[in-house]
């Protein structure tokens, strides 16, 4: 990551046949909303808001965060969004 200058990825390894890591890509946005719908403690949602509004040098508190169950009940979240989140959270749920 340093060395492509990127303050986040998400990357794509796969194992070898020895069992060795080997990186295959680094995307610029991960899909990570389904961890929190199976573990809403996790409180994923938040953790990802804050990190995005650190290296942005914006300052919030912690309880102005969204959780994935209030996000997933604002107006914001158009019925296009819903749709395709839950197709996702589908497929996780199916793996």
């Amino acid at each position: 990551m340093k060395k492509m200058n990127l303050r986040f990825g998400c990357i794509d390894l796969v194992r070898d046949e020895d069992g060795d890591y080997v990186f295959l890509e680094v995307n610029e946005q991960g899909q990570f909303l389904w961890i929190e719908e199976r573990c809403p403690e996790i409180a994923i949602l938040g953790e990802f808001c804050d990190f995005l509004c650190r290296e942005s040098g914006i300052t919030f508190t912690p309880e102005q965060w969204p959780n994935l169950s209030d996000y997933l009940a604002s107006e914001r979240f158009s019925t296009t969004h819903k749709m395709s989140l839950e197709l996702e959270i589908n497929q996780a749920r199916a793996l």
